[in-house]
C-alpha cells in the first residue's frame, strides 16, 4: 500500500494489516510455547505482552534462545517491529518468497478472508480514485452476502462516479467518529469496524428532544458532532433546569442499556445541530462479550457518572439500599482461618451480583478472593492502594459511610466496594465494622484479567452500577424539586 495516497483510508488499512500481522505473529508464538515442554516458553511468551520494556526485551532474548536459528530470524524480526525492507529481505532469502506487483497484492486482499480487509481495500481504492482498475472485481462485490462488503463495493463506484452520500455512509468516516468516543478509544481497527458498520446514524435539529419520559432510550448514543443537555422537567414536562452537557467525543444511554428506566422529570436535548450514531442493545451486548475490555470502559464510565451524581448530593445524600440488601445470617467459612474453594463458590452464588454465572466464572473469581479480617470496631479505607477492590462479606457486619454519613450496610453474603474495581473517584468512603468480620478481597488488576476470560461478569456489574446511579440520580431530581419549593 506504499504507493497509495497518504489519507485517513490508506492510513486505517495500514493500521489494519499491522495489527493482524502483530495477532498473527503473537498466535504463532502462543502455538510453539503450547507445544514446548518445560513452560520456558510460555513465560517468555506473556512477557512479550507486558508494558514493562525490561521485562518485554528480557522475554525477547529468551525467545530468541529457545528458537530454532532459521524460524527464530523471521519471528524475531517480526516481534521487534523491524523495517519492511528487513522483512522483505528475510521473506525472500529464507522462504523464497517473492512480493507481488502492486495489482496482484490489491486483489488478494479484495479476496482476503477477513472481511475488514476488504472492505479497507475498497475504501482505499476509492480515495486513491483507482476503483476503475478493478471495477469488474468490485461489481461482482457488490452482491457479497456479507452485507459490509456489498455497501461498501457499491459505496465504492459511487464515489467512482462522483455521486452524492449521506453523511457517514463511509465506513471510514464512521471508524474515524467513533474512535473519537473515548469508550472506543482503546479498540483495534477489526473492533472498530465490527462497531462502525453495526452503527446506524441519527441526526436531531438544535432544541429537539433525544429521550425523556415518553421517548426511553434503547440504544448506546455516541455524539459525532454537536452538544447534548440533559434537563430537569416540571410536572407538565416542560425544562425548566439545565443538569449537564456532553459534546462530541462523549456517549448516552448506556445505563439505559442495563435497566435504567426512563425518569418522569428528566429529559436529553440536542443543544446545536447534533449528529448520533446508535448502536442498538443486542448489538452492544455482543460486542462486549467479543471485547471485554469494552464493558470495562462502560463501567469506568458508570462509576464516574455515580462520582459526579455523589458530589452533587454532597453531604445531602441517604442510604442507598437496592433490592438485594437482604444480607444472610451466619457464616460462610466454617474454618476460622480460611475459606476453602467450595465455601467461596457458594458465597458468590449467593451475590446477587455473580448469581447467574455459570460454574467456572463463580471458580475463577472464588481463586482471586485474598482473606481480609476486620475487628468490630475498625475502619476500612475503601480506596486507599492497599483496599481498593471487591469485598466479598463472608461473616459479619458493617456500615459504609462517606464522611461519616451511611450509605449502606452489608452482611454476610454480601458485597461493597464495586466502585473501586472501575477507579471511582470518592474520597472519604470508609467501611465500618459493626462487628467482627470476615471479608475476601478481590483486587482490580486480578479481576479485570479474569472479565476477559468470562466477560459476562463485567454485564452483571454494569447492571449493579446502573442501579446506584438510578437511586442516587432520583435523589438528586428530589433535591432540586424540593429547592424549588422552598
Amino acid at each position: 500500500v506504499a504507493t497509495l495516497p497518504d489519507n485517513a483510508a490508506t492510513r486505517l488499512l495500514r493500521e489494519h494489516l499491522a495489527e493482524t500481522s502483530r495477532k498473527q505473529t503473537d498466535l504463532a508464538v502462543r502455538i510453539l510455547a503450547a507445544r514446548q515442554p518445560g513452560g520456558e516458553m510460555e513465560a517468555a511468551w506473556r512477557g512479550l505482552n507486558s508494558g514493562d520494556q525490561r521485562r518485554r526485551q528480557d522475554s525477547l532474548e529468551a525467545l530468541e534462545s529457545l528458537l530454532d536459528r532459521r524460524l527464530g530470524r523471521p519471528l524475531m524480526a517480526l516481534l521487534e517491529n523491524r523495517d519492511d525492507s528487513v522483512l522483505t529481505r528475510i521473506a525472500k532469502r529464507d522462504f523464497r518468497l517473492d512480493s507481488g506487483s502492486e495489482r496482484v497484492e490489491f486483489l488478494r486482499m479484495l479476496d482476503d478472508d477477513n472481511w475488514v480487509t476488504r472492505v479497507l481495500m475498497l475504501e482505499a481504492l476509492a480515495s486513491a480514485y483507482k476503483v476503475a482498475q478493478f471495477l469488474p472485481v468490485i461489481e461482482k462485490m457488490t452482491r457479497h452476502a456479507h452485507p459490509a462488503i456489498a455497501h461498501t463495493a457499491r459505496h465504492a463506484i459511487l464515489s467512482n462516479e462522483g455521486a452524492h452520500e449521506e453523511d457517514l455512509s463511509c465506513l471510514i468516516d464512521r471508524v474515524e467518529n467513533i474512535r473519537r468516543v473515548d469508550l472506543f478509544s482503546e479498540l483495534d481497527t477489526t473492533q472498530l469496524a465490527s462497531a462502525a458498520w453495526q452503527s446506524t446514524v441519527q441526526g436531531i435539529e438544535d432544541g429537539d428532544q433525544i429521550a425523556g419520559p415518553d421517548r426511553p432510550l434503547d440504544s448506546l448514543m455516541l455524539i459525532v458532532s454537536g452538544n447534548v443537555v440533559f434537563r430537569r422537567l416540571d410536572t407538565e414536562g416542560r425544562p425548566v433546569e439545565d443538569l449537564h452537557q456532553i459534546e462530541d467525543g462523549d456517549w448516552l444511554g448506556a445505563a439505559a442499556l442495563f435497566g435504567m428506566a426512563p425518569k418522569s422529570s428528566m429529559a436529553a436535548y440536542a443543544a446545536t445541530r447534533t449528529i448520533l450514531l446508535r448502536i442498538d442493545r443486542e448489538t452492544f451486548i455482543n460486542m462486549v462479550r467479543e471485547q471485554p475490555d469494552l464493558g470495562l470502559n462502560v463501567a469506568r464510565g458508570l462509576a464516574k457518572v455515580v462520582a459526579d451524581v455523589l458530589k452533587q448530593l454532597q453531604n445531602r445524600h441517604h442510604a442507598v439500599q437496592t433490592d438485594e440488601d437482604q444480607n444472610l445470617q451466619g457464616a460462610f467459612c466454617h474454618d476460622e482461618d480460611e475459606c476453602s474453594l467450595f465455601e467461596r463458590v457458594r458465597l458468590l452464588r449467593r451475590i446477587e451480583l455473580f448469581a447467574d454465572l455459570g460454574s467456572r466464572p463463580l471458580t475463577a473469581l472464588a481463586m482471586l478472593g485474598q482473606e481480609r479480617r476486620l475487628a468490630s470496631g475498625s475502619r476500612l479505607n475503601i480506596f486507599s492502594p492497599d483496599n481498593r477492590g471487591l469485598f466479598l462479606v463472608a461473616s459479619g457486619e458493617l456500615q459504609v459511610v462517606r464522611q461519616s454519613a451511611p450509605l449502606l450496610r452489608r452482611g454476610a453474603g454480601e458485597y461493597f466496594g464495586l466502585g473501586a474495581l472501575f477507579d471511582l473517584p470518592i474520597d472519604k468512603l470508609e467501611a465500618i465494622a459493626l462487628s467482627d468480620c470476615h471479608l475476601l478481597r478481590i483486587p482490580p488488576e486480578e479481576f479485570q484479567a479474569c472479565v476477559r476470560e468470562y466477560p459476562d461478569i463485567i454485564l452483571r456489574c454494569c447492571e449493579a452500577l446502573t442501579r446506584v446511579q438510578s437511586g442516587l440520580l432520583d435523589q438528586v431530581l428530589s433535591q432540586r424539586e424540593q429547592d424549588d419549593d422552598n
